[in-house]
Parts: C-alpha cells; sequence; structure tokens
C-alpha cells in the first residue's frame, strides 16, 4: 500500500524551501547588489507563514486567500489520510503547490527590485512581474495556447503518456469500477474526477514550478553567471527534483524527460524577456495531455495511484 503522505509531497516541500531561501538570502545574486538591498526585511515568522509576507506588506486580500486557501486544502489532504488507499493526495499536495506559488509572488517582487539596483552586466535578466490572474489565465488565452511552443508540448505530452508507462494491457474500455478519495464510483464519474485532479495538480505545477525556476532561480543565475550557465543549471535543478516523484521505477526516464523540459521551457523564458506565460501554458497542456493519455490508453499505472477495476 502507497502511503498518501507520499514522496510527491516532498517535492513541493523541497520546491517551497528553496523558495524561501532565495528570499532570505538573495541566492545566485553578486555582491553588487548587496548595497543596494533593502534594509527592511519581514521577520521570519512570517516568511513561513502562509500569506504572511503579503500580510506584512499591506496585501491584507491577497494575504487573506493565500492563507485561506492553504489551510482549506491542508485540512482536507489530512482529513483524506484515512480514506485514500492507493492514489495521491491530491489536496495536500495542491496546497504545497499553492505555497510554493505565494511565496514565490513575494520573492519575484523583492528579486526584481534587486536585480534592477544592481551593477552587474547582465541586468536584461529581470523576473516577470506579470499579476498572477494573467500567469494563471494564460494557459487558456488563445494568443498563448495556440503559440507553436505550446502546441508542440502539448503534442509531446501525447508522447510521454504512452512511453512513461510502457505496460499496455488494459485500456479506458476495459474499465468497470473506479475506487478514488475513499468512494467507488463508474468508470464515468472516475474519469471525470481523474480528469479533475489532473487539471488542478497541472496548473498548481505549472504554475509554482515556473514561477520558481523560471520566474526566479533562471533570472537570477542568468544575472549572476550569464544566460547559457543559468539555463543549464536550472533545467538541471528543475530534472534531479523529479527523482522524487512518487514510485517511479525508471528514474533516467523521468530525470531526463523532465531536464529536457526544462531546458525547453528555460529556452523560451530567456528568448520572450523572461515573460512566463508562454512555458505556463506549455507545462500546464504538457502535463494534462500526458495523464490523460496514459487514463485512456494504460489506466492501470495512471500517475495518480487511482485503483481501477477491469471488467473480466
Amino acid at each position: 500500500m502507497k502511503n498518501p503522505l507520499n514522496s510527491k509531497i516532498i517535492t513541493v516541500v523541497v520546491l517551497s524551501g528553496i523558495v524561501l531561501y532565495c528570499t532570505l538570502s538573495d541566492i545566485c545574486l553578486s555582491d553588487d547588489t548587496s548595497s543596494s538591498r533593502s534594509a527592511e526585511h519581514v521577520p521570519l515568522v512570517l516568511e513561513f507563514l502562509p500569506g504572511g509576507t503579503h500580510f506584512y506588506h499591506g496585501d491584507t486580500a491577497k494575504g487573506v486567500l493565500f492563507l485561506t486557501a492553504e489551510l482549506s486544502l491542508l485540512g482536507a489532504g489530512f482529513a483524506a489520510h484515512d480514506r485514500t488507499v492507493s492514489e495521491l493526495n491530491v489536496p495536500l499536495l495542491i496546497a504545497g503547490q499553492l505555497y510554493t506559488i505565494d511565496k514565490c509572488e513575494y520573492s519575484r517582487e523583492q528579486l526584481a527590485e534587486l536585480l534592477r539596483k544592481g551593477n552587474h552586466g547582465n541586468r536584461g535578466a529581470l523576473p516577470d512581474t506579470t499579476p498572477l490572474i494573467s500567469l494563471v489565465t494564460a494557459p487558456f488565452r488563445p494568443g498563448v495556447a495556440f503559440s507553436p511552443f505550446v502546441l508542440t508540448m502539448a503534442a509531446l505530452g501525447v508522447i510521454d503518456g504512452i512511453v512513461a508507462y510502457p505496460h499496455h494491457t488494459e485500456s479506458w474500455r476495459d474499465m468497470k469500477r473506479v475506487r478514488m478519495y475513499g468512494a467507488g464510483m463508474s468508470r464515468g464519474r472516475g474519469t471525470f474526477w481523474y480528469e479533475t485532479s489532473a487539471v488542478g495538480l497541472s496548473m498548481g505545477a505549472a504554475l509554482s514550478e515556473e514561477m520558481l525556476f523560471r520566474g526566479i532561480l533562471l533570472p537570477s543565475l542568468d544575472y549572476r553567471y550569464g544566460k547559457r550557465t543559468g539555463l543549464i543549471v536550472s533545467s538541471v535543478v528543475f530534472g534531479s527534483l523529479h527523482l522524487f516523484n512518487q514510485d517511479i521505477d525508471r528514474p533516467l526516464y523521468f530525470v531526463t524527460q523532465a531536464t529536457a523540459a526544462g531546458f525547453a521551457f528555460g529556452y523560451s523564458v530567456q528568448h520572450d524577456r523572461y515573460r512566463l506565460d508562454k512555458a505556463i501554458a506549455a507545462h500546464f497542456w504538457y502535463n494534462v495531455v500526458s495523464m490523460t493519455t496514459t487514463w485512456l490508453m494504460n489506466p492501470r499505472e495512471n500517475p495518480l495511484g487511482v485503483t481501477i477495476q477491469f471488467a473480466l
């Protein structure tokens, strides 16, 4: 039996830790920024509190939104702990993703201000400070969603959904019953909840991981060491963190695939003046298409670990 508080949760904890470290220590920045650093520092307890940095800077509405959403998802995740049997604890994972987004939302603003005041030669490496709502809607805006890069990544998601879990013995048509969130359900209802979870997790992953790796880490490294080094290091770190994915039996494939995707996302961001909308949209649709393809072609190995009963 898999533990619903599983290793996938560790990934978002690590992501959140990186964000906090970036915020607290100005990681990857050269010494020329130290003299321009703001003397104001957020109290440590508010650095870690959900929504705390937003409360400190007077954005009460955003702080309440993050605090309420993160605590509600945490509560739902822990409540589901005893009901889930084999599947991923979706509410708990989304809570971690939202926490990473929360801290990235604060960190990118601070980092952009810091880099603007620096004296290093790569001053064009500024984080994207587009309002969060615009980043959330990026995968659904036609001008972004139908760009060649996003469409290409979505098509690659089909390939990943086929080859990532290669033991194709039963398909969606062979399903009889689905057990998810502690309840048995029909194939149709199970598909609805699986797809709903896939969309939620994909959105959380696209926002949290792109805001962190391409929104904070990449411009920080580019500013300090140049674009080539920044792209390589941020992509390798991104790929390596996928070793924490739940019960992977092909670590080389998943790490290589994630590293290659990190290169693609990072290259796109660098050549789009560090705007994140296309990278977020590409990441979102890649994940959704991959998870859906696996569900239709090989549901037994679905990435959420949902229990499937097949017809005889």
